[in-house]
């Protein structure tokens, strides 16, 4: 059960973290920035690389209702498929096709190229390490309402994913997204960062590698999808609706 949380919370990262969000978010779009645990949450996981990206994305974060978050783990957190992928993600087996893909050159210049945008993808990947016991990540070196009605359940992570997607609130998010875009000049590098040429490059080269290609084979076995938990991520800081 523990690790079953743990991994959840990782996919949240800060989500279970913060205050209760059901209360007056208009502060978030005023710039105001009461809840100061969380956005130290944010800056433990992500190191702290650039304190104000960090602090720009706890504000997405902040916005995700914790009484439906609640719902949707205490729903999932005894299903067999979610429990089997975890107990797959903790295997030694998994361990060594990840570190294959970590050895890959493609891969450094993934992570380097991220860190040069401000997000601290070396200090996410140790924390990770940590939590599913894997041996220390090795950095490269610097080059510079869902659950109303319970016929709606759907299993697995898919499931989750969805019931997760489910309870966002688009319109904030939106809006928020917006305001950071032209306000926040450490927010709006790592967006040009993301939805650039070089970044779709590095990207398509590291996919085209055969360790990754099995990476994302085994984990698609067990009911993981990669892909999925990257769109839910990017809809959490208004990168996709």
């Amino acid at each position: 059960m523990k690790y079953i949380l743990t991994f959840l919370a990782a996919l949240v990262v800060v989500g279970v973290s913060a205050n209760p969000l059901n209360g007056n978010r208009t502060n978030l779009l005023n710039g105001n920035r009461s809840n100061i645990f969380s956005e130290n949450f944010l800056d433990i996981f992500n190191g702290n690389y650039t304190p104000s990206l960090e602090r720009e994305f706890s504000d997405f974060f902040r916005l995700i209702p914790l009484d439906k978050l609640g719902e949707i783990f205490e729903t999932y957190k005894n299903d067999p498929e979610i429990i089997n992928a975890i107990y797959y993600l903790k295997s030694d087996k998994l361990h060594q096709l990840v570190y294959a893909v970590e050895d890959l050159p493609e891969f450094h210049k993934y992570v380097l190229y991220f860190q040069e945008a401000g997000l601290d993808k070396i200090r996410q990947l140790k924390v990770l390490h940590l939590i599913f016991g894997m041996k220390d990540y090795v950095p490269p070196k610097s080059s510079h309402d869902v659950f109303k009605k319970r016929n709606n359940f759907k299993p697995g992570f898919k499931g989750f994913i969805e019931a997760y997607i489910g309870i966002l609130p688009t319109k904030e998010i939106k809006e928020l997204y917006e305001k950071k875009s032209k306000e926040s000049e450490s927010f709006a590098k790592f967006i040009s960062y993301y939805k650039s040429n070089k970044h779709s490059i590095l990207r398509q080269k590291l996919s085209e590698t055969p360790e990754v290609q099995t990476l994302l084979k085994m984990l698609k076995l067990v009911g993981i999808d990669y892909m999925g938990i990257e769109d839910l991520y990017l809809r959490i800081i208004g990168m996709r609706q």
